[in-house]
């Protein structure tokens, strides 16, 4: 086997880990993102319907941090769906771009985005761990009556 053959492999191998790899993490940002949209749906029955017995004071607040938490866990994943379509826009105008002005300034745009996707996806994780850590508190209080 030739090393040019090999090389060619690799690369054809290291492609399909790569593309693997950007399925997963949509596959996974698609997955929070329905989940946290859900959970604030979830949390505006459980604030708006009267319940028995009533929620305590703490309970509420407890409630409310999970619901801002899932909201803010939906808003960055959309925001980071938008940063996502924006990056493979500005890599195709530089594809196409014939000028190293225009080039540089896709350039620009894409690792600008990138870096805002990179954010919010962490800003998504982190949000939605806080809203279930949260939401599990607040079940707690609830079976234990707190």
């Amino acid at each position: 086997m030739s090393s040019d053959s090999k090389k060619s492999q690799n690369e054809d191998l290291s492609q399909k880990f790569h593309d693997r790899a950007r399925e997963s993490a949509l596959e996974l940002h698609r997955l929070l993102l329905s989940l946290s949209t859900g959970a604030v749906a979830v949390f505006f029955f459980a604030l708006t319907m009267k319940v028995d017995p009533p929620m305590t004071l703490i309970q509420k607040i407890i409630v409310l941090i999970s619901l801002a938490a899932m909201s803010l866990a939906s808003g960055a994943g959309i925001r980071a769906l938008r940063a996502d379509i924006l990056v493979n826009f500005c890599r195709a105008k530089h594809m196409q771009s014939q000028e190293c002005i225009e080039k540089e300034k896709f350039d620009r745009q894409k690792d600008k985005n990138e870096k805002s996707k990179k954010w919010l996806q962490d800003v998504l994780l982190k949000s939605f761990i806080i809203g279930v850590i949260t939401f599990v508190i607040y079940i707690v209080l609830r079976v234990f009556g707190i």
